[in-house]
């Protein structure tokens, strides 16, 4: 079998198993829709905040590059998402911010982007280049190993970009995404 075919293979294989995931998560009865809490206000100037930020700095060139396929591709991608505005997205995984930057004015005027990310400083990073971009409709979202911290029936479009690999609890983490989103909410990886 030549890579090509092991490859599509192997994407098959994780997107049957994707989905068998979701489908077999219980359905619940729809909550009311309420927003996902604001990351927490970061203290004044942490004693290692030159580290962290060396750290994204680092990031961004690694992540934010012509040598990367997913940067390369990012308008083609965010166009395959099909936003509207007054959409609710959640960039999860979000990193350094890269697609949460691209969906904020796709989802305006009335739609809101949370960047949800395991590491605050991210979220903070994100949150400050969003303020400095003029980019209003951006939250922050510091979330657990196995959470989202989503609230409940709030999301339209989760977006995962190269992060799945990184979930410690793919089960508990694919049911907060489905807890979180909306009846006929997506789940774009």
């Amino acid at each position: 079998m030549n890579c090509s075919l092991l490859r599509r293979a192997l994407l098959a294989l994780l997107i049957a198993s994707l989905v068998a995931a979701i489908a077999a998560l219980p359905v619940r009865a729809q909550a009311p829709a309420t927003k996902p809490a604001p990351a927490k206000e970061a203290a004044k100037e942490p004693a290692d905040k030159p580290a962290q930020d060396k750290e994204i700095a680092d990031a961004v060139k690694r992540f934010e590059t012509d040598g990367r396929d997913v940067f390369k591709k990012r308008n083609e991608i965010v166009d395959a998402c099909r936003l509207k505005p007054g959409m609710d997205v959640a960039d999860v995984g979000a990193g350094t911010g890269l697609f949460t930057r691209l969906f904020g004015p796709k989802v305006a005027p009335g739609g809101k982007v949370y960047a949800v990310d395991i590491a605050k400083k991210y979220v903070d990073y994100i949150q400050q280049t969003c303020r400095d971009q003029k980019i209003p409709n951006v939250g922050g979202v510091v979330c657990t190993a196995d959470s989202t911290s989503l609230a409940a029936c709030s999301i339209d479009l989760v977006f995962i970009c190269d992060t799945y690999h990184h979930f410690n609890h793919p089960e508990k983490n694919l049911a907060s995404i489905h807890e979180a989103l909306k009846p006929c909410g997506r789940l774009i990886i």
